[in-house]
């Protein structure tokens, strides 16, 4: 349908409103096309008011489906042929050569953007619920989140909780706020009760898409265009979280197809609201044996494809080898935040975060150990730094290694402990190259033979003589 002028809008968006739903299209669908032809109005509608009407034509329909086939006949009467899907003159580059783009928002400073569509995985119990509890405290407070990712713009925030019930989100509230509302101000206060808003859905048919039909395709549902008016609601919504995805989500977890439909659907709710939309999602059965990447997201790999971030939460033990801490042997004690996929940054390291009192999530620094710290690895660089020759790992394992030897492990050990020293950037070389020691490795030697020096020249405590029988 062609654009229209001051008082013809209402009808013609009524008319092609009617259209769209009688051809079969989702409510979702007939918003969407609604609001893209309305843009091209001199001037448009009110987006709420397009959103109102095809939300309020759509529920008509259902209620009145017997009497829908003499409606229907009516308004396709004047359908026309196929119309273009844009004007072709939106898709045109030319004022982006001669103006500046606008600056890339964030909702935690350089780190989660805001307006994007996005996914936080982790494994049922390490706390994705609770971070993202937390994240809606510091977004409409600005206090930094976990004590470490800055908040860069405040606003409103709403959480939809489809597993907890009512009850379970008072308590992770008071719980949270007992740990940092003591010392937060009046005005920060202000902005916990006037912006932060969590319902529970449990029970609840929350699904956005849904399979439909007789060939079973999956459709959108009227879920996603009623949530967008529900949030219009609030005033300067930052923030969108959904908990979890498959409460959200219908059809086949694994069909990389209605895994897109999905992140469409979200990215329709992201387009109607400016909001960031995260999405708490589990992880795969053994994802965490690797270590976090986008491979841990449960099902198909559209999902994680679509999104534009996404953080993966790990719990860490003490066997976890970017640290030593006798406290991370207790299970769910620490947990790994890595953000394993960034389309707006560059890559960010690992944060470690702590459970503390209730459950409450902090970001910690941990103890580094620096790779390999043994004796061993020491003296396999050393061996490597001073040999008169070049020696192959095949030269160093039959000259150095063994029982008796300068190095006194097995041949699998030795090997193992040659893997290791490559895969830490200490040496490089492999095969029927000969090794040689980087300068990390250099480094790392220097640090261990002045540690080694110290330790031999600094006296045991109470190592001192005795006079006499009796403690001096």
């Amino acid at each position: 349908m062609s654009p229209q002028g001051d008082g013809s809008r209402t009808r013609a968006l009524v008319s092609m409103a009617g259209r769209l739903i009688a051809s079969g299209l989702t409510p979702e669908e007939v918003t969407q096309t609604c609001l893209g032809w309305n843009r091209n109005n001199t001037p448009p509608l009110e987006e709420s008011k397009v959103i109102d009407t095809c939300a309020s034509l759509a529920q008509t329909d259902s209620r009145n489906h017997p009497a829908r086939a003499s409606m229907l006949a009516a308004l396709l009467e004047d359908s026309g042929p196929p119309t273009p899907l844009f004007a072709i003159v939106d898709a045109s580059i030319g004022s982006f050569l001669t103006t500046p783009p606008q600056r890339q928002r964030w909702v935690l400073g350089d780190f989660l953007p805001l307006g994007i569509t996005a996914t936080l995985v982790s494994p049922g119990g390490v706390g994705k619920s609770q971070l993202l509890m937390q994240l809606c405290y510091s977004v409409t407070t600005g206090i930094p989140l976990c004590g470490h990712w800055r908040v860069d713009e405040e606003g409103s925030v709403l959480m939809l909780c489809a597993e907890d019930s009512v009850e379970e989100i008072h308590r992770r509230v008071h719980r949270i706020h007992m740990q940092i509302g003591t010392g937060m101000s009046t005005e920060h206060t202000a902005k916990l009760n006037s912006r932060m808003f969590v319902r529970s859905v449990t029970g609840e048919d929350m699904l956005m898409t849904r399979l439909a039909g007789t060939g079973r395709e999956l459709v959108r549902t009227s879920i996603a265009a009623r949530l967008a008016l529900t949030v219009k609601q609030l005033e300067d919504i930052k923030l969108i979280i959904l908990d979890p995805a498959s409460r959200f989500r219908g059809g086949d977890e694994n069909s990389n197809d209605h895994g897109t439909r999905f992140v469409e659907v979200l990215e329709y709710l992201r387009t109607l609201t400016g909001a960031t939309v995260l999405v708490a999602h589990h992880a795969g059965k053994g994802a965490s044996r690797g270590g976090p990447t986008q491979d841990n997201s449960r099902g198909a790999s559209s999902l994680t494809d679509g999104v534009r971030w996404q953080m993966v939460l790990t719990s860490v033990t003490g066997k976890h080898p970017a640290f030593k801490d006798a406290q991370a042997t207790r299970p769910g004690y620490y947990v790994e935040a890595a953000l394993v996929k960034t389309n707006y940054t560059a890559p960010k390291p690992n944060v470690y975060l702590r459970r503390e009192m209730d459950g409450y999530l902090l970001a910690v620094t941990l103890n580094p150990a620096p790779p390999a710290v043994n004796q061993a690895m020491v003296q396999l660089l050393q061996a490597i730094a001073t040999s008169a020759q070049p020696l192959t790992a095949k030269e160093v394992e039959t000259r150095y290694c063994g029982r008796g030897k300068q190095i006194a492990i097995g041949q699998r050990a030795s090997r193992e402990l040659m893997k290791q020293a490559r895969e830490d950037g200490l040496t490089q070389g492999y095969g029927k190259a000969p090794l040689t020691l980087t300068k990390a490795g250099k480094m790392f030697l220097e640090s261990a033979t002045r540690n080694s020096a110290a330790a031999a020249a600094t006296p045991a405590v109470g190592g001192g003589k005795r006079q006499s029988g009796k403690p001096q």
